[in-house]
């Protein structure tokens, strides 16, 4: 087969071979720049968490298998810009971000349905869980400091 283009240049098409594994779905999250790792999880439903940066939309993304968004949420919280690693835990569907303050956000899709914040002037690194104990701890971080459970 030969294709030619507008000035009358031909050419004998090629076959090219890329290594792809494969596409599942593009999400496109109008308004967010990603900037954390994100979290997958099954719980409150299969999901990819995801976060970023948003000066109009919630900054944190639920995103289905599917390619769907599950939920969104940060804007209530005040959260514009996730720009460490966050932290989440299943089982009480709950999102952990250290910015400018510690804040957790309950999951109950479409939406991030409550939050809450506690002060951490000079937090550093992401939040991390531990579930080793009889009751679950999150650790933060704060600048010149060991870190400490919240």
């Amino acid at each position: 087969m030969t294709v030619v283009d507008a000035v009358g240049n031909a050419s004998v098409v090629k076959s090219i071979s890329v290594d792809v594994s494969r596409v599942r779905w593009i999400q496109k999250l109008a308004g967010v720049s990603l900037t954390s790792a994100p979290v997958i999880s099954s719980q409150p439903a299969p999901q990819v968490i995801v976060a970023g940066s948003s000066p109009s939309n919630d900054a944190i993304v639920g995103v289905k298998p599917t390619g769907g968004i599950l939920w969104t949420g940060g804007a209530a919280a005040g959260i514009k810009s996730v720009t460490r690693n966050i932290a989440y835990d299943p089982s009480a569907s709950v999102v952990y971000v250290l910015g400018s303050a510690f804040y957790a956000l309950h999951v109950l899709p479409p939406s991030s349905d409550k939050f809450c914040t506690q002060s951490v002037t000079t937090g550093i690194g992401s939040p991390a869980i531990y579930t080793g104990g009889t009751a679950g701890v999150v650790l933060v971080s704060d600048a010149g400091s060991t870190p400490s459970p919240r």
